[in-house]
């Protein structure tokens, strides 16, 4: 009988926190960034520029281990940059700054006021309000939490929710010329604009330790990290998308022109399928697109994760931020990896989530020398079983065997931010090798069915440093 693919439960991953155990201690270390900048100018004997790789047409091979838990199995392309040498460099942290929010203004709102979001009206509080004096002349029945002794505060509370709350019918505006406290951690600006006849709501917030985020969308659209679109190859014909693929590169590119810092690129794009519905009842269509910073033609690559359900429909989640500490330790803060995603549709942009920007980096070296491929191959198949040991530590917690599959299909060439391990405002752009392709398991007793995902997740399975070999933990981003 064939065997399905499955995932396990997020609830086995968390009760293997704290107990894994290796075969080998795997080369994931804190980066001693002057070391590893000289080690790009020098290289060793064995390392070359760009020219010299001598990388092969495919990387191919299988591999596994493990007690027999894992199987690898690569058939890839080599990715490279159009590029004649790779580049190493700093960066810095970089909070949104007023003239950043005011290009961004500009460009989405096109001179329309904005306005602060709607929370409590008087109408709204009104109608509370009557609703709890109904219950205090009996003509209600209680059925809040509590008991009814809350009565006279809830109603005192209303009371004066009515004085004080906007009518429905204001806007009250809200100044975009300064960035405001928004609560007791964060500043920024936040509200909604009226533009061209659509809502178009704001944030633009720097979180000090933690996020900055520039977020402008559609009313409607919402967050497009959450089950509001699916790709359009996985959907039946009928729901062929009504733009060309240039023309949303055109809108994004244009976007990114005008607000970016520094030179963006179009790093992926995907054909839609929207949640929400037009005129017609038909569902919208439009382009999913992830923009990166690139430095001397080289991408600065982040890590999105895409979902593959049961049913073959796949969509982006949250992507590998750079920003989880090591077992043990706790969370003291947050810097992760800069990414911009931009949605369009044939009426124009309908989402902008622009995280954790960059500074313009600071060239450190112009021609770094880098590993032979071949040595870095070597180190993939190592690594590869020695950072997937704990699958059959996952067996024995759970009294069942499932056999992880991984499946590389992209070796890419490019660059990373690197961070020291305490350190959430500086850090170093380095060239990595990114062993992108599948991963699933096989579930080898079907009684367990029930308590497995049936599903498959396509991200980086593995980030080695090309100038020293080391492999590079892509959740702490060091």
């Amino acid at each position: 009988m064939k065997k399905k693919t499955v995932l396990l439960l997020s609830l086995a991953a968390a009760l293997l926190a704290g107990c894994q155990r290796t075969p080998e201690t795997p080369v994931v270390i804190q980066k001693d960034q002057e070391r590893m900048l000289a080690a790009a100018q020098t290289g060793s004997e064995s390392s070359s520029g760009l020219s010299g790789l001598e990388t092969p047409e495919r990387f191919t091979g299988d591999w596994s281990g493990v007690d027999g838990c894992v199987i690898v199995h690569a058939d890839a392309r080599i990715t490279l940059p159009d590029a004649a040498a790779v580049p190493t460099a700093r960066i810095e942290r970089k909070p949104f700054s007023q003239a950043d929010a005011d290009k961004m203004l500009s460009f989405f709102l096109k001179g329309n006021t904005l306005y602060q979001e709607r929370g409590i009206t008087k109408q709204w509080a009104q109608e509370r309000l009557e609703h709890y004096r109904a219950i205090e002349r009996g003509e209600l029945p209680w059925e809040h939490d509590g008991t009814i002794d809350r009565l006279p505060d809830l109603i005192a509370q209303c009371e004066e929710l009515v004085r004080t709350s906007p009518d429905e019918s204001e806007l009250p505006p809200v100044a975009p010329t300064a960035f405001q406290p928004l609560d007791d951690w964060q500043e920024g600006i936040r509200g909604f604009a009226q533009v061209d006849g659509k809502i178009i709501h704001v944030t633009v917030t720097n979180t000090s330790g933690w996020w900055d985020q520039a977020h402008f969308y559609v009313d409607g659209y919402g967050d497009m990290n959450s089950c509001s679109r699916y790709y359009i190859d996985e959907l039946p014909e009928s729901l062929a998308v009504d733009m060309t693929e240039e023309a949303a590169l055109a809108m994004g590119n244009t976007a990114m022109e005008t607000l970016g810092n520094g030179r963006f690129v179009c790093d992926q794009i995907r054909a839609v399928a929207y949640d929400m519905l037009r005129e017609n009842g038909e569902r919208d269509t439009g382009y999913e697109m992830e923009f990166v910073r690139t430095l001397n033609g080289f991408p600065i690559a982040h890590c999105p994760v895409y979902e593959i359900t049961p049913e073959g429909r796949a969509r982006m989640t949250d992507a590998v931020t750079g920003t989880s500490s090591p077992e043990q330790e706790p969370h003291v803060g947050s810097w992760a990896y800069e990414r911009v995603t931009i949605h369009v549709n044939k009426d124009g942009i309908v989402y902008f989530l622009w995280l954790d920007p960059y500074t313009e980096p600071e060239l450190q070296t112009a021609d770094t020398q880098l590993m032979r491929f071949s040595d870095i191959a070597d180190i993939f198949a190592r690594m590869i079983l020695v950072k997937n040991s704990d699958r059959k530590i996952i067996n024995e917690i759970n009294g069942f065997e499932i056999i992880e599959d991984i499946d590389i299909d992209n070796v890419r060439l490019s660059l990373m931010r690197i961070r020291s391990k305490d350190n959430f405002n500086e850090g170093l752009l380095v060239p990595v090798w990114d062993f992108w392709g599948t991963r699933y398991g096989e579930l080898q007793d079907e009684a367990y069915r029930a308590a497995v995902y049936d599903g498959k997740r396509y991200s980086i399975q593995l980030t080695v440093n090309a100038i020293d070999g080391t492999v590079i933990d892509r959740d702490l981003g060091y």
